[in-house]
């Protein structure tokens, strides 16, 4: 919303709010000029094509045109003061408001920081947020000729591509729920743009609405068969197929296997259990780490235990060697092929962002992480998940390091 509480919507049904009340909008003639000159706020539309955009077929005649600049300008003046003005500057007509009063405004800078921003849950935040502008089609869709306008196109692919931005980083992220209601109205307004219908698929399937998935498909196929005379797409086909409950990846299972008469141990194995099983409520996962001289069977104990608690994480069990040659392995390459396992696309490049990543894609999961053969603390940090519900086990050979946990 703008200053002194200013709030113009074109994003929908042409609306006016300021001080906090809605505003009664002026006649047809100067109502219809407001929302030509809303399309491009700041810039000089030209008098053709307020002509063309404000009266459409009907084609207004110049002094109509006079008389609605006008009747806005006296408009403009009751309510707004100097934070709306009308100018005529050549041969046409500019509409300044101050700040970010425009809902069209505020859709294009969220859409443009969100997709610049690194943070994942930042780029979702602002890609909701400028999602959340649109209400309806621009202007209401009035008169329906705006529809084929290329300002009016513009916007409604800019809300493509928004839509499409936030449900990628919504399906990263694992909250696919959020992004539904969003992303199901802008595919309304784009029922012929399969990308989008596609992601719309995916979203659904991953909140468990495979029927509602499935039949998602289903729309789009007839309504391209029917409309247009063609097949799905290899994408929507795909998104199809992933939608389908037989056909969903099952969690990762990457824990070595269990020695078959592993013996003894039993208060080691006794003080890593009794915590996983213990109900209680924590705010962060539990961290173990298991240290001792090479070959005292370190390695074995921590797959003992993680197969005898395997049905405690239902998630996951991700599993890494932390050492490769003797030298340390980057945690940045482990995130990778974490992430990727647990069915990330698009990998950020840092190891900071894949590990906020692989924290919110964990967060209100139970996945097990099994670390072998951990260096140093900084190595093993990046690689614990963030939340209560998950555990990780982290195997040491430094002897000094016995009892150490992170």
């Amino acid at each position: 919303m703008g200053e002194f509480g200013l709030d113009v919507r074109v994003l929908g049904d042409l609306a006016v709010r300021a001080g906090g009340r809605q505003v009664r909008l002026p006649g047809p003639g100067a109502r219809a000029l407001f929302g030509a000159l809303l399309l491009t706020p700041g810039e000089v539309v030209g008098e053709e094509r307020l002509l063309d955009l404000a009266w459409g077929e009907e084609r207004g005649t110049r002094r109509a045109l006079q008389c609605a600049v006008h009747r806005l300008r006296a408009w403009l003046q009751g309510f707004a003061g100097t934070q709306c003005g009308l100018e005529h500057s050549g041969s046409g007509y500019r509409l300044t408001v101050v700040g970010d009063a425009v809902d069209l405004v505020r859709f294009r800078e969220g859409l443009r920081v969100g997709l610049a921003a690194d943070d994942p849950e930042e780029r979702m935040r602002l890609l909701a947020g400028a999602l959340g502008e649109w209400q309806g089609p621009v202007l209401g869709g009035r008169p329906g000729s705006l529809a084929a306008d290329p300002a009016v196109r513009a916007l409604e692919h800019e809300r493509v591509v928004c839509a499409a931005a936030l449900a990628d980083v919504a399906l990263n992220l694992g909250r696919a729920a959020e992004a539904v209601p969003p992303v199901s109205a802008a595919s309304l307004a784009a029922p012929y743009d399969e990308p989008l219908q596609a992601r719309l698929v995916r979203l659904l399937a991953a909140c468990g609405r495979h029927a509602e998935a499935v039949l998602q498909v289903e729309r789009v196929r007839q309504r391209l068969a029917d409309d247009l005379g063609i097949a799905p797409s290899p994408e929507l086909r795909s998104a199809h197929a992933a939608a389908l409950p037989g056909e969903r990846p099952a969690p990762p299972r990457q824990v070595p296997p269990d020695v078959c008469d592993f013996t003894g141990r039993d208060a080691e194995v006794a003080a890593i259990g009794g915590p996983l099983l213990a109900e209680h409520d924590r705010r962060g996962p539990l961290v173990f780490g298991i240290a001792g001289a090479p070959g005292v069977g370190k390695s074995a104990l921590a797959a003992h235990v993680a197969h005898r608690m395997a049905a405690l994480f239902p998630d996951g069990q991700l599993y890494a060697e932390l050492r490769a040659g003797g030298a340390p392995v980057d945690p940045a390459e482990v995130l990778r092929r974490f992430l990727r396992d647990l069915g990330v696309a698009g990998l950020p490049a840092t190891l900071e962002e894949r590990a906020a990543l692989f924290r919110s894609r964990t967060a209100g999961r139970r996945v097990l992480v099994v670390l072998d053969g951990a260096v140093t603390a900084g190595q093993v940090r990046p690689l614990v998940p963030g939340a209560a519900g998950s555990a990780a086990r982290e195997r040491n050979s430094d002897r000094s390091r016995s009892g150490s946990s992170w």
